[in-house]
């Protein structure tokens, strides 16, 4: 029925073009001379001055009497079958393209005849020769705007007021129903002279089938209401007046990170409204949106011959400062209609008067809840008989994902364990979600793959007990501060910040190790000495850094040689030590505010700021080890698989040197070197030399009597060969 009524609408065009070319035969015009358009005669030129203002040849010449009655028969009949046949398609509830296109682009009947005689030529090629006769130019084989003044209008000078239509701000040519033909044609180039025609995706749209315009194929995406997308609406709980608010068509931006609920809404409303979606990801174009805004017409064009619902993207990775904000918004508030955009933060908007008033409605889709993420995780895992309901809750707690992180985590772990030809785990889901975690860190922290456990540490039983106390604060937190409601009352951030203070060497690194292997997080370590800087402001350039990449990375931090910024505060005596102190104030500031994980590490408790360890809210001391603490860092740390003799005896190590973990690590290194140098077993000589070289490198002096060692009992203070 749309071909139909299209051929009939098409066929009324073609009557206007017969008449014409008749007026021009009956002028003196052969269509068939040889030489036409390339030379014109005095006689030519008087009769062209003898015009009208705008006349052509056929000006002024009437059809013989029975011609004209033919052609007014024949445009009455063509008018009564485009009125049935429209009339036949509303009882049938059809919508008649070509009426949709005047109706969609508020047409008037100008223009739409333009269109029509502009579409012509790329139905049927005969008119093309048509059409060089019509403008005189053989050459000139599309509509030109001057040839469709005379086809449409009578000659005088109020033509100037139909020039409007050609502007490329007017619907013709703005939402590119016809384009100009720019082939072999100057700028320049007098309006009446200027081709046009009608782009292909436009004709493939009279004919049924929406076609995306090519300049935006790669941005374009249409998408119908997904009914499984719906389903998993109930995941988020949308605004009650969500209904009543799209039916005033606002201008909707939805802010935040996540991704997922953003396009759950925009589904939710399609749904509502019974449309499609036509997304508009702007970055996937390769001009600049600013310095080519008519690529937004286009998309209002696809959105309107779509009948869908506009959802712009990419939005942040596309603006640069807040003049182009502006201007983007100014931009997409022209639409009628509702409009979706998606961001990741809250543009202000400044809007003058003149501006259209679209009113601008904001919906924040943060980081949802641990209750709703821990709804999510079991929306998309499903029944698991691997993974309990309290593994989940505190994977919910830990990890601050945004529901299409979740989702992406899921499907990760289940190829995990596919891959394994296993269940789904739980540790497959913490794998995943430290994948899908934000990670910005690697340029600014090095990552430390935890390697220790409980067993591994060695620590006075109150240390071990407050390190126990860190872990289950950072794995319940969630729960207590927004599920029982602490964090409402008395903690306004959800941070857990911690310091380790202790000589080099006990265990501080360790200890980090041992709490992100517990809860399965990352471990980020950055050397603040490195940080510092000794320019005015650098330093808290370089920890905002920090901080900002750490947001959301669900990643512990651990700052070591904390005390080269915490030292003792002492009085400003110059500018230096008042910025000094600013430095320190800015750190405990974000610290504060950062919702994650830090621990300090410091060798110098002694020179820790009152007012900073004040403000921290766990700390734990990591002391000298003493005799049979040493005696288990040896049993501890020296690995099974490495060949020893048996006159190594850990007790009397540990006994007889002052070591450290860390300077123990250092001598069962080198100790295995050197046995395997020897292509031996490590032997007590082996460590013996590793503990002088590792005291030297300490600045200590050694004395090779100290380092006999004599037997563990029996001998009266013998020394043993």
């Amino acid at each position: 029925m749309n071909t139909e009524f299209l051929h009939l609408n098409l066929i009324r065009i073609d009557l206007l073009i017969r008449v014409a070319v008749r007026r021009w035969e009956l002028a003196g015009q052969d269509f068939s001379e040889k030489f036409r358009g390339l030379f014109i005669s005095e006689k030519n030129i008087q009769d062209l001055l003898n015009l009208p203002m705008g006349g052509n040849w056929g000006t002024g010449i009437s059809l013989p009497e029975a011609e004209e009655q033919l052609i007014d028969d024949l445009f009455l009949q063509v008018e009564e079958q485009i009125v049935q046949l429209r009339e036949k398609a509303d009882n049938n509830e059809i919508l008649l393209r070509l009426d949709q296109l005047k109706h969609l682009f508020n047409l008037s009947t100008f223009e739409l005849d333009a269109f029509l005689l502009c579409l012509l030529p790329m139905l049927d090629s005969r008119y093309e020769r048509i059409y060089g006769f019509l403008q005189d130019d053989i050459t000139n084989k599309y509509m030109s705007a001057g040839l469709i003044f005379d086809l449409l209008i009578e000659p005088g000078l109020d033509r100037i007021d139909f020039f409007e239509y050609f502007d490329d701000q007017h619907t013709l040519l703005k939402y590119e129903l016809i384009k100009s033909v720019s082939e072999n044609q100057s700028s320049e180039k007098p309006l009446i002279k200027q081709n046009f025609i009608v782009p292909n995706e436009i004709i493939s749209w009279l004919m049924g089938q929406y076609k995306s315009v090519k300049k935006l194929s790669n941005a374009l995406r249409l998408s119908d209401s997904d009914r499984t997308m719906n389903e998993q609406s109930v995941i988020f709980d949308f605004p009650e007046d969500l209904s009543i608010l799209v039916s005033k068509n606002p201008f909707l931006v939805l802010f935040g990170q996540d991704d997922l609920q953003k396009q759950l809404i925009a589904n939710h409303i399609a749904a509502l409204k019974n449309q499609s979606l036509l997304y508009f990801d702007l970055r996937m174009i390769s001009d600049s949106i600013i310095s080519d805004r008519h690529l937004f017409d286009l998309f209002i064009r696809d959105v309107k011959l779509s009948s869908s619902i506009p959802v712009v993207i990419g939005w942040d990775n596309n603006i640069e400062n807040q003049n182009e904000v502006q201007i983007l918004f100014q931009e997409l508030s022209n639409f009628d209609k509702s409009i979706i955009l998606f961001t990741a933060k809250y543009w202000p908007i400044l809007r003058s008067e003149s501006q259209k008033q679209k009113p601008i409605i904001w919906l924040n889709c943060s980081h949802p809840s641990s209750g709703k993420r821990l709804q999510i995780w079991k929306r998309y895992l499903g029944k698991s008989e691997e993974i309990t309901n309290r593994e989940l809750e505190i994977l919910s707690g830990q990890f601050s994902l945004t529901a299409s992180q979740i989702q992406n985590t899921v499907y990760s772990a289940k190829d995990l364990a596919f891959k394994k030809d296993l269940p789904i785990s739980i540790d497959d889901l913490y794998e995943s979600a430290r994948f899908y975690s934000s990670h910005h860190l690697s340029s600014l922290a090095t990552k430390i793959h935890p390697r220790y456990s409980w067993e591994d540490i060695v620590l006075p039983e109150d240390g071990l007990a407050s390190l126990q106390e860190i872990t289950n604060t950072i794995r319940w937190r969630t729960v207590v501060l927004d599920e029982w409601g602490v964090g409402a009352r008395l903690m306004p951030y959800a941070g857990v910040s911690v310091l380790f203070a202790g000589p080099p060497g006990t265990g501080k690194t360790l200890a980090a190790q041992v709490i992100a292997a517990e809860l399965k997080m990352d471990l980020y370590k950055i050397d603040l000495s490195t940080v510092v800087s000794k320019y005015i402001g650098e330093t808290e350039k370089n920890l905002e850094r920090i901080f900002s990449q750490a947001k959301n990375s669900n990643a512990i931090l651990f700052f070591d040689e904390a005390d080269s910024i915490f030292g003792k505060r002492s009085e400003i005596k110059d500018a230096h030590d008042r910025y000094a102190n600013i430095e320190v104030g800015y750190l405990l500031q974000r610290m504060e505010t950062y919702d994650g994980v830090v621990i300090l590490a410091t060798n110098l408790r002694s020179n820790m700021d009152d007012a900073f360890t004040r403000r921290i809210q766990f700390i734990v001391e990591f002391p000298f080890p003493d005799e049979q603490e040493r005696k288990r860092i040896w049993e501890v740390l020296f690995p099974p698989g490495v060949p020893r003799l048996d006159d190594i005896d850990f007790d009397e190590l540990g006994f007889r040197f002052r070591l450290t973990g860390g300077s123990i690590r250092n001598v069962i290194i080198s100790a295995s070197f050197l046995a395997a140098s020897d292509n031996q077993s490590v032997s007590n000589h082996h460590l013996i030399h590793a503990i002088r070289r590792e005291m030297q490198k300490m600045g200590r002096l050694v004395n090779d009597k100290d380092l006999i060692m004599p037997h563990k009992e029996g001998n009266n203070g013998k020394n043993s060969k």
